[in-house]
């Protein structure tokens, strides 16, 4: 069951991800540029990267909030 386990938000396994990005090429750029997308090709290592890179702005942003939050709140203030 889901709750025994932990279900990353965020993690795309590879065949997933180089299904979509195989569809997503054909979609765009139909006949204008030939290309196979595979796993060692670097469309595909380029575009998880960038995906990588957007899901840890989501971390960053998150982190920003919560220490926002303790600086700026009255009940988290130092009493020395």
């Amino acid at each position: 069951m889901w709750r025994r386990q932990f279900l990353s938000a965020v993690s795309i396994p590879n065949e997933t991800f180089l299904s979509v990005l195989k569809e997503i090429w054909d979609v765009i750029y139909c006949d204008k540029i030939k290309h196979t997308v595979t796993h060692n090709g670097a469309v595909f290592q380029l575009a998880k990267q960038s995906l990588n890179v957007w899901c840890s702005g989501f971390a960053s942003a998150a982190i920003s909030v919560v220490t926002t939050f303790f600086a700026n709140s009255e009940d988290f203030k130092d009493q020395s």
